[in-house]
């Protein structure tokens, strides 16, 4: 004989819904911010030309060197929004509080977008630290070790210090794997670093620099296929998988063309519209693959595709096919001095509510928004350094 009672077994629910992990914002830390910026919408600010001492002859006219003057600006022109809906029969019989919860996680979106743009800046630095830097090769990502990584510190602290960049207060954003490195390049020494990595993203200082621990900086890489993907190939980026198929019907699918030219134009393609269906590519419907390639841009290398993945942090890249292969694998560290990048957060992540219109009362948009504007001057990019890390190293 057996039982058949599950009709009186009690479900339990929990208190709260699942945690979602939140990144370390710095951004806010390492800019030099406007909050005085209010009504306008650009801030201008010019520099003039550089001077030099030439010989002078007694009694021989000189001649008056040229002034010139050039301007930059930052234009207060980005607007996010991230917009949820709610139905007031819904939220009246949820067991959780739907506006609490979709709020908080809505306007953590909107700052991880403010810290992974700021950190992207890394493309405006007036210096570079690679390979050769820290007695590898010139020219490639710097392949960085418990061993080594004191160098990319010395070596991004000189190209600081032959820019003329005074010592104080300055800043290394770094990777987690990068924080494991100078963990273990310190064990054991009578030094301390943070074990613990603060809200900012702070865990300690070290060579010089404030250190901050980031999920948001920027990852490059190649995929160059070896001919044209079969049917079936695959390609996965940071846990989206697109598939090469002859006649793309699902989600993800990528359209086999026939030469990898064209196969790359339409993965191209695809990549940088991710929720728009074409002829040679399907789109994306889930919610956390979209969310995976959020801040991706692709780029036709006609034999090759290339990806900046801004805000990706440290990613996962694979292919089916073991010779069509991923390379220049790179994350940009930033290092420098504070207040190098102007940010001005005209609009912080706020709340707003829209009701909507033939619904019951308190039904309508959730709004998450914000304005804001950036720019590396020509003074700031000095006092910044690109430090290249090859991915491959934490491998």
């Amino acid at each position: 004989m057996s039982n058949s009672i599950t009709a009186l077994n009690k479900e339990m629910w929990s208190a709260e819904v699942q945690e979602e992990l939140e990144k370390s914002l710095t951004a806010l830390e390492i800019c030099k911010l406007h909050p005085e910026l209010k009504n306008t919408d650009t801030y201008n600010k010019p520099y003039i030309n550089k001077f030099r001492g030439v010989t002078y002859t007694p009694g021989s006219d000189f001649t008056a060197q040229g002034v010139t003057a050039t301007n930059e600006y930052l234009t207060i022109g980005t607007y996010k929004v991230v917009p949820i809906e709610i139905d007031k029969i819904e939220e009246v019989q949820a067991s959780y509080s739907l506006r609490s919860l979709y709020s908080e996680r809505i306007v953590e979106d909107l700052r991880r977008g403010i810290d992974a743009t700021i950190l992207s800046e890394y493309d405006n630095a007036g210096s570079n630290v690679d390979d050769g830097d820290i007695g590898g090769t010139a020219g490639n990502s710097a392949a960085v070790t418990a061993s080594n990584i004191n160098r990319v510190f010395t070596s991004a602290a000189k190209k600081l210090d032959n820019k003329q960049v005074g010592s104080m207060d300055r800043f290394a954003v770094i990777s987690p794997s990068m924080v494991e490195l100078i963990r273990l390049y310190t064990a054991g020494k009578d030094t301390a670093f943070g074990d613990e990595v603060m809200q900012n993203g702070y865990v300690g200082s070290r060579f010089g620099f404030k250190i901050y621990q980031s999920t948001n900086l920027t990852y490059v890489a190649r995929w160059t296929p070896a001919n044209d993907p079969t049917a079936a190939d695959t390609l996965t980026i940071n846990g989206v998988v697109f598939t090469f198929v002859a006649s793309p019907t699902a989600a993800g699918d990528v359209d086999v063309t026939g030469t990898v030219a064209t196969t790359i134009d339409a993965l191209v393609t695809l990549l940088n519209a991710p929720t728009v269906t074409t002829a040679t590519g399907i789109a994306l419907t889930d919610a956390d693959d979209l969310a995976a390639l959020e801040g991706l841009v692709a780029t036709d290398g006609t034999t090759y595709l290339g990806i900046e993945l801004v805000g990706g942090g440290e990613i996962a890249l694979a292919a089916s096919e073991t010779a069509d292969v991923w390379s220049v694998e790179t994350i940009h560290c930033l290092f420098g001095k504070k207040n190098a990048i102007d940010l001005a957060l005209q609009v912080a992540p706020e709340i707003g509510f829209n009701q909507l219109p033939n619904r019951v009362p308190g039904s309508g948009n959730l709004v998450a928004w914000d304005v804001f504007g950036w720019k590396t001057f020509a003074d700031g990019a000095l006092k910044l350094v690109d430090v290249r890390v090859a991915a491959a190293t934490f491998a």
